[in-house]
């Protein structure tokens, strides 16, 4: 993140946990890609200084020291950093080169101070496996061709920062119309106009942003299918959502990694669905269709009549792009057992049970939806 004046001050509990989810997924992607390709690529747009200035190290010396937490890695992974303001390159090149991975690995990182622009884009080493992370100060830099351009390989996938807020302050402002219309289009560009200019209550814009963002993206990927996670991260004084963190992917492998990243650290409702929010705000309008009636009722839709294997079916719900996690399906069958819509090959009083007392929905068991 760039031009912040205090943000590097001392971090927020906010920034801290934007950062253990992007720390986290990259473990993960990094952990199954080494087995599958020979080159691996991080790149970090829009670094900053690389640590606070009470010491504590933000994200892009957090990947080096979690990549060397991997056996296999050091031979195979390139990573490149940008930072256009002075103060934080000349920082962060110096904590990256002094950072023990930059000796562990067998390519030396990359610090380059460099805006993130149009330019930039055709610059940028996109490899075959790509895992590239966009925090901008608000949203400059962020354009629906960077976004497809890093994730056009096999696998690549995508982390950017949003501000909904310098969205809403600018999206009337005709000098941002460039901008804006580089990441919304012109048709979504001018539905988050129409909605501020009237006041419109319903959505709440930081939803019509997200949604307005999912079919831009949608427009410029096709026919490839892409997975689209928002997290909202921040909220303002007002009690209204003012950043999120997106993930996007196209392999719905990727996809479950990272909701099961996320939902540890959201706010459930009472069934344990992840609301995909950092903090429990209830004035917040926002709206997740993760509630249990829904997910009941999208199983039953899609999957009525047929005999099917656990974990097939939680599969196929992964790349249907339910926005549920692995646990949340798995107790949606067992409440479809205990309804009678669905039986399981083997009865429930012959199952065992967790270390919570329930009774289990193995992989291995097959359900038939009645």
């Amino acid at each position: 993140m760039s031009d912040t004046k205090d943000f590097f001050d001392q971090q927020t509990e906010h920034s801290k946990v934007k950062t253990e989810i992007v720390v986290d997924y990259f473990a993960a992607w990094a952990g199954i890609m080494k087995r599958k390709r020979q080159k691996l690529t991080y790149l970090d747009l829009c670094s900053g200084p690389g640590r606070y200035k009470d010491g504590t190290e933000s994200t892009p010396l957090l990947i080096l020291s979690k990549a060397m937490e991997q056996p296999g890695l050091s031979e195979k992974l390139h990573v490149a950093y940008y930072e256009k303001t002075r103060a934080y390159f000349d920082e962060l090149k110096k904590s990256v080169e002094n950072h023990p991975a930059s000796r562990w690995l067998a390519h030396r990182p990359i610090v380059e101070r460099k805006e993130v622009n149009p330019a930039l884009i055709n610059e940028l080493p996109i490899d075959d496996c790509t895992f590239c992370f966009i925090d901008p100060f608000g949203y400059k830099g962020v354009s629906l061709r960077l976004l497809v351009s890093v994730l056009k390989n096999w696998g690549s996938d995508c982390v950017f920062y949003l501000s909904v807020s310098g969205i809403r302050r600018n999206v009337k402002v005709r000098s941002q119309t460039d901008a804006l219309t580089d990441l919304f289009g012109c048709d979504g560009l001018e539905v988050l106009r129409e909605h501020v200019k009237h006041r419109i209550s319903r959505p709440p814009f930081g939803k019509l942003v997200v949604e307005r963002l999912q079919m831009a993206l949608k427009r410029h990927n096709k026919p490839r299918t892409m997975y689209f996670l928002p997290f909202a991260v921040e909220h303002d004084r007002r009690n209204m959502i003012s950043h999120y963190l997106i993930f996007l992917t196209k392999h719905p492998k990727g996809f479950e990694i990272m909701k099961f990243i996320m939902a540890k650290r959201s706010y459930k409702d009472q069934n344990d669905i992840p609301l995909y929010l950092f903090t429990n705000v209830p004035q917040l309008e926002f709206e997740f269709a993760g509630k249990m009636d829904n997910l009941l009722r999208s199983l039953t839709r899609d999957f009525t009549g047929q005999v099917i294997n656990v974990r097939k079916l939680v599969d196929l719900c992964h790349r249907k792009g339910y926005m549920y996690t692995t646990e949340n399906i798995k107790s949606a069958l067992d409440v479809l057992e205990v309804r009678s819509l669905l039986s399981v090959d083997v009865p429930r009083q012959k199952r065992p049970k967790n270390k919570d007392g329930k009774i289990t929905m193995g992989d291995k068991r097959t359900v038939t939806f009645l």
